[in-house]
């Protein structure tokens, strides 16, 4: 049965898949696997490492981690903390990263070791961040996610949530000046797919039984958007620490994917890797795209190599993904 409906906030979402999913796998990476009920016991480590840091509700506090299954632990033990997650482009320059953390007034940061020299660069700069802890790596100076997570109780933290909690506050550049922090509630991962399978279109059907390949950043509305999707239908989340085009492909052949999401660059890059043609892509039964528009021979050559069927959307962050 959906969940779509019943349930609005990303902290009952992972206590309900928990329950119901158990062992099943939420989220593969790497050599990694991240099971249902895995991912619900570290998000409330998470939350009660946060509570124990001081964290109020609508606390900021901010990542800067290509993505893995410890990023989405980390939303999930935020949003039970009823914290506030800050995903930030690791691609921009020190200065940009340095504006959203003061500008965000994140008070706790979390980086991975490729970016540890950023974070020494404009250390001193920082107005609001209290603690750094370090995702992936160690260092001499910051705590190590492990050993930072484990020191806390499993128990849920007993916060109440609201469909209204914002959970995460997102980075759109624009045309001119800095870029904006848009505010994404829980509800906007829910409502629209709810409202969509009300009126009878289920859309792309997504089930348990299906695998997602997750090309795009969680710093971005559209590779967040997907993978919560994707629990929420109770699937196995395959996660890219970045798109490689030819890792892409690899991926959906071992881990039988059935849905994949890229905007149209991404798949022009995949259809170009020589072995696009030798890859078993049988297994891909859908394929969204969407956040620029497609050349019709681009689009006509995905049709034939992936052999499925193909879903357009049209969004924006600020109305939490799709809109169309």
């Amino acid at each position: 049965m959906s969940v779509l409906g019943r349930i609005e906030t990303l902290p009952e979402l992972s206590a309900y898949q928990a329950k119901q999913r158990g062992d099943a796998t939420a989220f593969v990476f790497e050599q990694r696997t991240l099971s249902y009920r895995e991912l619900d016991k570290q998000a409330n480590q998470i939350a009660n490492g946060l509570l124990a840091e001081g964290m109020m509700p609508e606390a900021r506090i901010a990542m800067l981690s290509k993505d893995s299954d410890n990023g989405y632990a980390l939303l999930f033990g935020s949003a039970k903390a009823r914290t506030v997650l800050i995903g930030i482009n690791w691609r921009l320059a020190a200065q940009e990263i340095l504006y959203i953390l003061n500008q965000g007034q994140a008070e706790l940061l979390f980086v991975s070791a490729e970016f540890f020299g950023i974070i020494e660069q404009i250390r001193a700069e920082l107005t609001s961040v209290k603690k750094i802890i370090a995702l992936e790596g160690q260092h001499a100076e910051w705590v190590s996610w492990l050993d930072w997570r484990e020191q806390h109780y499993t128990s849920t933290p007993g916060l109440a949530y609201s469909p209204d909690d914002i959970v995460v506050q997102m980075y759109t550049s624009g045309t001119t000046g800095h870029p904006k922090g848009v505010q994404i509630p829980n509800h906007s991962f829910f409502r629209l797919m709810a409202g969509m399978r009300a009126q009878g279109d289920n859309w792309m059907g997504l089930t348990e039984n299906d695998s997602l390949l997750v090309a795009l950043p969680q710093f971005h509305m559209g590779g967040i958007w997907w993978a919560i999707q994707g629990v929420i239908a109770g699937a196995t989340n395959v996660l890219m620490a970045t798109f490689i085009a030819w890792q892409a492909l690899e991926l959906i052949a071992k881990h039988r994917i059935t849905l994949v999401e890229m905007v149209p660059s991404m798949l022009q890059t995949a259809l170009d890797e020589p072995g696009v043609t030798t890859t078993d892509l049988s297994s891909v039964r859908g394929f969204l795209y969407g956040g620029s528009p497609i050349a019709p021979a681009l689009f006509r050559r995905a049709l034939q190599i992936f052999n499925c069927d193909f879903y357009q959307i049209y969004g924006m962050t600020e109305t939490g993904n799709m809109a169309v």
